[in-house]
């Protein structure tokens, strides 16, 4: 059976977004400033950086300074304890890390990461954490 193929190109407006992992899980691209040389060399708007408040703790002299530094060219954002665990486990400040995303006018999607506990757990003690949070 043959298919027709469409003479259109099909354009999906999905954005690649490029994490910074540390330097203790990947060897290369650890801070923001190495991933944001990467996506300008690459040259797309399609081709973001991405922040995670864990990784950002270990390589950024600043949590504020990399949201500030990426500004509108953030692609999405994590949102992960100093621990990996609950959200408020830790030491992050994330009343501070929401303001910094709203002062740059940040949009997007952000999502939560917590390593060390079973999903159903951290799901329903990350959306009461957010809600005292900013409720």
């Amino acid at each position: 059976m043959a298919f027709a193929r469409s003479r259109k190109p099909r354009r999906y407006q999905s954005t690649i977004v490029v994490e910074p992992v540390n330097h203790l899980q990947c060897g290369f691209h650890n801070s923001l400033a190495e991933v944001m040389r990467l996506t300008e060399s690459i040259g797309s708007s399609r081709v973001k950086p991405m922040l995670d408040s864990f990784h950002m703790n270990i390589e950024e002299q600043s949590m504020q300074e990399p949201i500030q530094q990426v500004g509108r060219n953030l692609g999405h954002f994590h949102l992960c304890e100093s621990t990996g665990g609950l959200l408020g486990s830790g030491h992050l400040d994330f009343r501070a890390i929401l303001g910094d995303l709203q002062a740059i006018d940040y949009s997007g999607y952000v999502s939560v990461k917590v390593y060390r506990e079973p999903w159903k757990l951290a799901a329903t003690s990350s959306m009461e954490y957010l809600r005292a949070l900013v409720g």
